[in-house]
Order: structure tokens, then C-alpha cells, then sequence
């Protein structure tokens, strides 16, 4: 809790730097006082102030970042790169395991993270062909971003230099990724590089258990002969372990039981705790597998997430559906996680295929809105994202605005984003070299552009600062959020709710209506599809014309055309 001395001090120093003629605060050329704030924190004080003034910035500066908020209670939405990264930085990077000890968690140690569970690519996309389960890739990323440094001191009694390199070996194993199947666990182990002495015994005897299942269990050992990352068949080593029942999760097309569906959310705590992430720190939105359907502003759909992601439809998406394969369920622990929390955070990432599908889970954006104590935060994506905000439906010839984003809410969630955040973090692009945004456009990326006025006219507080990583800029030439410079603008921010002033908001017209008549459809499990479509294509007659080509026998022919229909699931079975 913040005390009363602290928010009398600050409200005492504001009302000191706001009451001259020219105000020494208005020497911060932000616009809102929030702005100014967080331009104080990741700056210094003004050149031009007098001493006086000066000397209040300085104490106001060093209140805000000497407080510690470390039993503030913070929930973040989202799903994949975008997520992560805010949370403890992107894990997928080669240097991530340098400086892990940063982000969210560092500032916020009772983070927990709300991940969506929609994604059908990569290694992901190969365990849905074989097993009834939730995409498991993006809980393995923010997994490894979660990971803290006191958690394991605390669990292992390791020292810094011990828990960087425990680090290290751990990120070289979750992100090791297989093409062709090793002969054994240990051969598998040994591939990838990781030197499991490093590990604590407990840690080291756990994964070695994980993989030795993924070999042994009749239902895993099927989707070893695809390519995989390792994280993610440690994961779902987790949930099998936990699951009593695992094996009758295949003979069910529709749904997962309550009991299942509880022990698989305690499997994925455990891989929690076991890697020294805090208690809860990764939760999926719910168990119950699904899949995203998108529907663009010419009245084409398109199944899936990955399908969506390559495709060049050259028309806006106008919806997406999350479609469930049962009646969804989501642990209680979710519901609670969000009543209690003190910050709630829309993380930036894919707007059409990670935030609106964990919002779109059923009861989630309604516990957002009843919290209505907690300061609410979305953090905006600094670049437009092909196949969804590259095109905007008000204007097709323009590009993404931040308004387009608040649009894409209102028309895909009944209620709109009425209370589901108050202020929105936006790129600052005055801080950006000219030179990267000109690289950036050769490639076909632009910023998402802040149109201020037009936000504040809908009741939301823009909060435009330069919250992206230096680092990254000098050594890779790119623009991403850098998670220091976003945990301290989010600690900033829900500090000043403490001593700052709201200003009397305008009326929001939103169109929350147009999402009212929002259907999801019952869909089978994907790995039970995938096997009607083996066995509708192996009971097909298939002939060859002509000279035979040595790559295209039959069984060949016949596994292409399976990943054809696989990756093209609108096409339904009955029309070949």
C-alpha cells in the first residue's frame, strides 16, 4: 500500500512546480502531468529550471523511483514476443540470458501473466496435429521470461553468478528446436547443448523426467517425429504428469472435464515453480483448446492464426472469432488474480491474434471491468503488423492509428473497451532517428501513429513517451519495448494515481453495439481433425501421370496434400 506521507509530499511538490505564471513544470514539454511524470523518471530534470525548482524536481524524481511497489499486484494480457518482453524481456533472443533480471517482475515480483492460447505455428502448430491440447508456445516463452532472480537464491540457494548461468542453460534448452528426432532422451538432452550440470539436482532429475516421458508415454512419442522446441515438450510433459486421465482426452472431440481441465493448470504450475517463476506467474486464458477465425471487410474468413499471419488479403480485418472446442473453461484462480489486482496491462503484441482473443475468453473482460480500482493500462504497438493492422477499416488507404486500435476493440468485444483501460501508452517517435523509421518503411513497417485528440475525445488518457529499447537500436537496428524503461513507466504511472488529479473525462461514444452479435462456433479438437483428414486422404486412389519424379511417390503425395488441407482448414472434408 502507498502510505499518506507519501502522497501528501507529492501532491505538495506538483502543486509548488505548477503555481508560478510559468509553471516550472510546464519546462517538461509533455502535454498531460502523467507525461511529464514519466519524462521526469527516464530523464533528468529540465536544464532551464531555477534551483529552487530544481531541487523539488529532484526530490519528486527520487520519490518516485526509490518507493518500492514490490507488493503491488500486477496482471498483464497477451500472448508471444509482445508479452514477454514487457515481462522480463524477449527469451527467444540469443542474449536475453546476459540481463534476464529485468521487466515487470523485477519492479512487480507478483506479476502474473494471462496467456493466449491460440497460436497454431511453428512447434506448436505440430503438437495440435497429434494432441487435444491449448497451443503451449507463447506459455513457454513468458515461462522463461518469468523466471526471477530471488525466487531461485530463495528455492536453490544460488548465487548470482550461479542463477545467470542456470539462466543461461535454460534458455539454451527451451529454445533448442529439433528437425530430425533424436534416438533417446538423453540424446535429445545432449543436442541441444545444455550443460545440465549447472542445474540444481531437483531441477536437473525433473527435466530429465519430462523428456524421458515424451518417449515413453504412447500418446507423446507420436509427435516426436515432428520437428519441436524443447520448452514446449517439457510443458507438455507437465500437463501429462498432472493429468489422471490424459489418455481419455483423446477419445473426446468436444471439451475437457473440470477435473482435467484443474490438474492441467497444476501441471503447468508446478513447471512453473520448478523453473523459479513466481507462484502463478503464467496462467492460460483457459484450458480448452481453440482456434481463431478471422473475417475480413470483403466477407472472406480464414481459419487460424498462422494462415491469417502469411496471408496478403488486401482487405482490413473487420472481426475475429475464438472458436472453442467445448464449453471454455477458466480456472478460478484467473477470475481472482484480476479482482484483486492493483494494475491491470493490455500488453503490446498482435492485436487480432493475441489481446482480443484472451478478452474474447468468456467472464475475463467482464473481471477487468468490475475491478474498477486498478489502474488500467494499454501499451501500444510501436509498428503496424501485416495481415492485421497494416490496413485500417475506416480508411484502407491509410495506415493503423492508435484510434483504429480502440475501433478494433469496441467491434470485437460486446461492451467495447468501456472499462477495460484508462490510459494508453504510445511510442514516442521524437526520440526515433529519422534514418531507422526510413529503414523500417523500405520494409513495408510504419509506426502506429498517435492521433491525440480524437483519443482523448473517447475518454482515454494518451501517454506518449520513449519507452523503447536503446540497446536494441545500437546492436540490431530495431525498435522494441524495452521492459526497464516499461516497468518504470508503469510504476510511475500507478504512483501518480495515488497523488494525481484526474481531469473530468468526456463522454465516450464508443460502438460496443456492432460486437453485441458475436457467435463463437463448436469446433472439433484440431488433432482429431487432423486425423479425419489422414484418413479421408489415405483412402484416396492416387496416380501418377507420366515419368515419376524420385520425391513424389505416393505416400509423399499424399502427406503434401494432408498439410494442404491441414493449413487450409476452411476447406471441409466433405467437398473432396
Amino acid at each position: 500500500m502507498i502510505d499518506s506521507k507519501f502522497v501528501k509530499q507529492n501532491k505538495a511538490l506538483i502543486k509548488a512546480l505548477k503555481k508560478q505564471h510559468l509553471a516550472p513544470m510546464d519546462l517538461i514539454p509533455q502535454h498531460d502531468i502523467r507525461e511529464k511524470l514519466v519524462e521526469l523518471v527516464l530523464n533528468d530534470s529540465p536544464t532551464a529550471a531555477d534551483r529552487e525548482s530544481s531541487i523539488k524536481f529532484r526530490e519528486l524524481k527520487q520519490n518516485l523511483e526509490q518507493t518500492r511497489v514490490d507488493r503491488t499486484k500486477v496482471v498483464v494480457f497477451g500472448g508471444g514476443t509482445g508479452l514477454s518482453n514487457i515481462i522480463g524481456g524477449d527469451s527467444r533472443q540469443k542474449g536475453w540470458a546476459k540481463s534476464p533480471f529485468s521487466g515487470l517482475k523485477l519492479d512487480f515480483p507478483q506479476t502474473k501473466a494471462i496467456v493466449c492460447v491460440t497460436d497454431d505455428g511453428g512447434s506448436t502448430g505440430e503438437l495440435l496435429k497429434d494432441l487435444p491440447i491449448i497451443a503451449l508456445g507463447d506459455i513457454r516463452h513468458v515461462l522463461l521470461s518469468s523466471i526471477q532472480l530471488e525466487k531461485l537464491q530463495k528455492q536453490y540457494g544460488l548465487t548470482i553468478t550461479e542463477s545467470l548461468q542456470l539462466v543461461n542453460e535454460l534458455s539454451t534448452l527451451f529454445n533448442y528446436r529439433y528437425t530430425n528426432k533424436p534416438n533417446s532422451a538423453d540424446s535429445l538432452l545432449k543436442k541441444s547443448g545444455v550443460n545440465l550440470e549447472y542445474l540444481p539436482v531437483s531441477m536437473r532429475t525433473w527435466i530429465q523426467a519430462a523428456i524421458t516421458l515424451c518417449y515413453t508415454d504412447e500418446k507423446c512419442k507420436k509427435t516426436l517425429k515432428r520437428a519441436h522446441c524443447i520448452g514446449n515438450l517439457i510443458v507438455l510433459s507437465a500437463i501429462c504428469q498432472a493429468t489422471s486421465d490424459w489418455h481419455q482426452l483423446f477419445e473426446e472431440p468436444f471439451g475437457i472435464s473440470d477435473e482435467n481441465a484443474e490438474n492441467m493448470y497444476r501441471g503447468l504450475a508446478e513447471c512453473v515453480d520448478m523453473f523459479g517463476a513466481q507462484k502463478d506467474a503464467v496462467l492460460p486464458c483457459t484450458i480448452t483448446p481453440a482456434q481463431l477465425r478471422f473475417r475480413y471487410t470483403n466477407g472472406v474468413q480464414v481459419r487460424g492464426e498462422n494462415k491469417s499471419s502469411e496471408a496478403q488479403r488486401g482487405y482490413p480485418v473487420d472481426q475475429v472469432f475464438v472458436d472453442f472446442c467445448g464449453k471454455p473453461y477458466v480456472s478460478a484462480k484467473v477470475f481472482h488474480y484480476i479482482e484483486e489486482a492493483d494494475v491491470l496491462i493490455m500488453a503490446p503484441g498482435s492485436l487480432y491474434s493475441s489481446l482480443i482473443p484472451v478478452l474474447q475468453v468468456p467472464g475475463i473482460a467482464d473481471a477487468v471491468r468490475q475491478n474498477e480500482r486498478a489502474l488500467k493500462l494499454l501499451i501500444c504497438n510501436l509498428w503496424v503488423q501485416a495481415g492485421e493492422t497494416d490496413k485500417s477499416i475506416s480508411d484502407p488507404e491509410r495506415k493503423f492509428q492508435v484510434s483504429d486500435m480502440i475501433r478494433a476493440y469496441d467491434r470485437n468485444l460486446p461492451g467495447g473497451t468501456s472499462g477495460l483501460f484508462d490510459q494508453i501508452l504510445c511510442l514516442s517517435l521524437k526520440d526515433v532517428p529519422g534514418s531507422i523509421i526510413q529503414n523500417y518503411a523500405v520494409e513495408g513497417k510504419m509506426p502506429i501513429y498517435l492521433d491525440r485528440d480524437l483519443i482523448k475525445n473517447q475518454g482515454l488518457e494518451p501517454i506518449e513517451c520513449g519507452f523503447f529499447s536503446k540497446s536494441a537500436l545500437q546492436q540490431r537496428q530495431v525498435i522494441q519495448h524495452d521492459p526497464r524503461i516499461v516497468a518504470q513507466t508503469v510504476k510511475t504511472l500507478y504512483l501518480a494515481k495515488h497523488f494525481v488529479l484526474d481531469e473530468p473525462s468526456v463522454d465516450i461514444n464508443h460502438h460496443a453495439k456492432d460486437a453485441s452479435y458475436l457467435e463463437s462456433q463448436l469446433i472439433n479438437v484440431p488433432s482429431h481433425d487432423y486425423k479425419k483428414i489422414q484418413d479421408r486422404i489415405s483412402n484416396m486412389p492416387v496416380t501418377i501421370n507420366g515419368e515419376q519424379s524420385p520425391h513424389l511417390d505416393e505416400e509423399n503425395i499424399r502427406e503434401l496434400i494432408v498439410t494442404i488441407l491441414w493449413s487450409h482448414q476452411d476447406i471441409p472434408l466433405t467437398h473432396l
